[in-house]
């Protein structure tokens, strides 16, 4: 038998220096774990990447404008964290 191994608690990202995002400025984003309805929500997006997008922004908060803006580090960190929800 194979063990699973699941995240189960929200993500945060702490910024040293607060990000602008939008009009805002945020010394952190964070991003709550996955439900289906969330899932269901992103399934009409063409693409894995416009998935993704629209997924990370429903779970941050933040508008899709506001996700594509993100410094790819931090985009890439946000991905690796949904990632390991699913």
């Amino acid at each position: 038998m194979s063990k699973l191994k699941v995240k189960l608690d929200d993500i945060k990202l702490e910024f040293e220096t607060p990000l602008k995002i939008g009009s805002k400025e945020v010394t952190s984003i964070v991003m709550r774990q996955p439900i289906v309805r969330d899932m269901k929500l992103v399934k009409h997006h063409e693409g894995e990447y416009e998935q993704t997008v629209n997924l990370i922004a429903n779970l941050t908060g933040f508008s899709v404008e506001e996700i594509e803006t993100l410094p790819t580090h931090i985009y890439t960190k946000l991905q690796e964290g949904l990632e390991g929800f699913l």
